[in-house]
């Protein structure tokens, strides 16, 4: 009789039922990429200096921000690249320091040194997140149209910018290609002479008007925003309809002399630097970004979906279409991975059907298989793992244990009726669990590749160990399997018994000789 302590096997069978349905119910939440994403060590500070040369900028700019950007607790390295009309300076953090605290410091430095920086310079930008997570471009859309890109460039701002970076795990919505509509400034030269005023004094009165000082950062929601003070006077940007007029310059004999009494004022397409035009239209490139910790997949369709929703009301002399869509390379790479993985499963269920010659074992098999497959689901969602080829490549040769585990408990459940094998299999599963150890050697650029391998591998044998000790017991009590015992077939009973007559009669034969010969015989 088969023991009956502790849980019974109904219960077993119910609970593992619960946990596969919740597999399967994590299944498409799964974060699915084509290779492995991870945090960067790494905080790129840009900023735009409009008319200067490289050599400028590098000596007025990039040296400063490079010096206090250096002193920073945490920080490993920085480099730097200058050019004309901007630059950017890259700031390394060290392993042992988090990544958040070192851009809080690199925020506070140039909070600190923007003052001293030269007029005309942008406010340096810092392009990672609060947890340092690079994210990636998934799909770019082209935009063509006759009207001009600035027209353009208006509308993808108004009608597609914002509704795009709503979407779920979208990180940023970027575009480019628009020739930029600008001021141009005309004064008196003579007049602003008679008066000592100069261009420096005109700049200086254009700077102050539209000064944005950045006082400080705060928190909400476990996210970092800056604090920025703005002029009491208009300072929502130089609009179509600005007026510069009013802008007081300098005090001249106690009359406060303005801008529109010494220049003239025109709005006007800026001198394009490229063409970019496809049949003969303008078009403007749309990228849009999602962020390292979203399904790659399915955010790139949510964007698809949003835009086809959004063309319904586009005017009919605007276009759009895909130009990349990186989710199409992923989609067919893992759908080849998936078709391998399949072809693994059956050839070994084909090669258990062979060697058992039953059909309620391989079925037992499969159970146990979908089973641990569904329960290990479960785990990389709420663990966090990415699914890309790597982890897959785990599954892949997980495959086999898992199974040589099932078939291993099912044989000795069927003949013995108990678990005493378990210590065997636990033991078996942990030499190769201290095999993948290795990893943890190998150099970092290797190891963060097969850090998910290794841990996908550690998830399924483990479970793997949980179904083979809970789950085969249980549903044997309800499923029997008949395991053949080759000592008790009759074809090798017959065989035995024809060498044991063959030897007796060997036997017989060199008694027959011996006596022959006159020897005696001993029994």
């Amino acid at each position: 009789m088969t023991e009956r302590r502790g849980i019974s096997s109904f219960s077993v069978l119910l609970l593992m039922a619960v946990a596969a349905v919740v597999g399967i119910a994590c299944l498409p939440r799964l974060k699915v990429q084509y290779t492995p994403t991870t945090g960067s060590d790494e905080i790129r500070v840009a900023y735009y200096y409009p008319g200067a040369s490289a050599r400028t900028v590098e000596a007025e700019v990039t040296s400063k921000l490079e010096g206090v950007f250096s002193t920073i607790r945490g920080v490993s390295s920085t480099r730097s690249v200058s050019e004309d009309g901007g630059g950017m300076v890259y700031v390394v953090a060290s392993k042992r320091d988090k990544i958040e605290a070192v851009r809080f410091e690199v925020a506070s430095q140039i909070r600190n040194i923007y003052s001293s920086l030269p007029v005309g310079c942008s406010y340096p930008s810092i392009s990672l997140n609060a947890h340092g997570e690079k994210s990636q471009t998934a799909i770019s859309f082209s935009i063509r149209s006759a009207l001009p890109s600035q027209k353009i460039a208006d509308f993808v701002e108004r009608e597609l910018c914002y509704p795009l970076s709503t979407v779920k795990g979208v990180s940023s919505v970027d575009f480019f290609g628009q020739t930029p509509f600008e001021w141009v400034i005309t004064f008196n030269a003579d007049l602003a002479g008679e008066l000592d005023i100069d261009a420096a004094d005109i700049r200086k009165a254009l700077t102050d008007y539209y000064r944005e000082e950045n006082v400080g950062l705060t928190s909400q929601d476990g996210q970092t925003f800056s604090v920025r003070l703005r002029s009491s006077r208009k300072a929502t940007g130089m609009a179509r309809d600005e007026d510069f007029s009013r802008i007081p310059v300098k005090l001249v004999n106690g009359r406060v002399v303005r801008l529109g009494d010494l220049a003239t004022f025109r709005y006007q397409e800026a001198l394009p630097d490229s063409y970019y035009r496809v049949n003969g239209l303008n078009v403007l490139m749309m990228t849009v970004e999602v962020s390292s910790d979203a399904n790659l997949l399915g955010a790139v369709q949510d964007v698809k979906d949003r835009v086809a929703e959004l063309q319904e009301s586009f005017p009919e002399e605007i276009g759009i279409s895909v130009a990349y869509d990186a989710s199409e390379y992923v989609d067919d790479e893992l759908d080849k991975i998936y078709f391998r993985t399949i072809l693994c499963l059956l050839i070994l269920l084909v090669f258990v059907f062979a060697a058992a010659r039953s059909w309620r074992y391989m079925v037992v098999i499969a159970i146990t298989l979908a089973v641990n497959l569904l329960v290990s689901i479960a785990l990389y969602f709420f663990l966090g793992l990415q699914i890309h080829i790597y982890t897959l490549a785990g599954v892949t040769v997980s495959l086999g244990i898992i199974i040589d585990n099932s078939i291993v408990m099912i044989d000795h459940y069927v003949r013995h009726h108990n678990r005493r094998v378990f210590p065997s299999l636990l033991c078996a599963v942990f030499t190769t669990v201290a095999a993948l150890l290795v990893v943890l050697l190998m150099p970092e650029e290797e190891r963060i590749n097969l850090m998910d391998f290794s841990w996908v591998i550690v998830i399924n044998l483990c479970v793997s160990l949980m179904v083979s000790y809970l789950f085969v017991p249980a549903l044997l009590d309800y499923f029997p399997v008949a395991v053949a015992d080759a000592t008790r077939r009759p074809a090798r009973l017959r065989r035995l018994f024809g060498r044991v007559r063959l030897e007796r009669e060997e036997i017989n034969i060199l008694r027959g000789l011996l006596t022959a010969m006159g020897c005696r015989w001993k029994k």
